[in-house]
């Protein structure tokens, strides 16, 4: 009987942290979204990968695999466009997988097509 409590135990636990992890995404994902209205951009909460074909000339977007996109804020600024997103890729595979979350912006800069910038990644 003390077996099947701790494998209880350690479900519950783990559904705990999924359902607390999955909350907090969606709280991001709400402000972001009403950050976005605020700021005059426009807001999407899941992108496809091919929706943003000019970020794979960075060699961040050519990392890894399960590569996807979130929380797209795209708008314009001192007639500058703007687009601020959460990226996540994984390397690896199984036991020796490492997923890495990073939130990007990309501002041309004067005379330049291009102008990534991006915080450090996390990695879960």
């Amino acid at each position: 009987m003390v077996p099947g409590l701790i494998i209880a135990a350690v479900v519950i636990l783990i559904a705990a942290i999924i359902i607390i992890s999955i909350r907090q995404a969606k709280k991001r994902t709400e402000a972001l979204s009403t950050l976005a209205g605020e700021m005059g951009f426009s807001f999407t909460p899941k992108a496809n990968a091919g929706a943003l074909e000019f970020l794979k000339v960075f060699h961040l977007f050519s990392q890894g695999h399960s590569r996807k996109m979130s929380n797209v804020m795209q708008g314009s600024t001192d007639k500058l466009g703007v687009t601020i997103l959460d990226y996540s890729y994984t390397v690896g595979g199984g036991k020796n997988s490492q997923t890495y979350l990073q939130t990007v912006s990309c501002v041309p800069g004067p005379g330049r097509a291009d102008g990534l910038r991006g915080t450090r990644p996390c990695c879960t």
